[in-house]
């Protein structure tokens, strides 16, 4: 019997890139995170610096865990298909 582990992965986009004040990005931001949450935000975006720091500090008191990408792909024993998609070798190769 196949297994494999699926993760569900949420993107929430900041709307940074419309040039909203930080206020309205944090808010956004804070209101539509949920745990597995990816938070997307532009580089180059005019008020992202200064809406961070509020956005970073709510999250972590809220419990929130603040990683890199490249923490969440699955290395050992995985391949990254075409789609994206993280999928076990051995399902792989099937």
């Amino acid at each position: 019997m196949l297994t494999v582990d699926i993760i569900f992965i949420f993107i929430d986009d900041s709307l940074d890139w419309k040039n909203p004040t930080p206020q309205q990005i944090a808010c956004r931001v804070l209101k539509n995170v949920k745990p597995g949450s990816i938070v997307l935000f532009h580089n180059g975006a005019k008020n992202t610096p200064t809406a961070l720091p509020a956005i970073l500090k709510t999250l972590q008191a809220e419990g929130y865990s603040i990683v890199p990408v490249s923490q969440l792909i699955l290395k050992d024993h995985y391949t990254i298909d075409a789609a994206g998609m993280q999928i076990p070798n051995s399902a792989a190769k099937k």
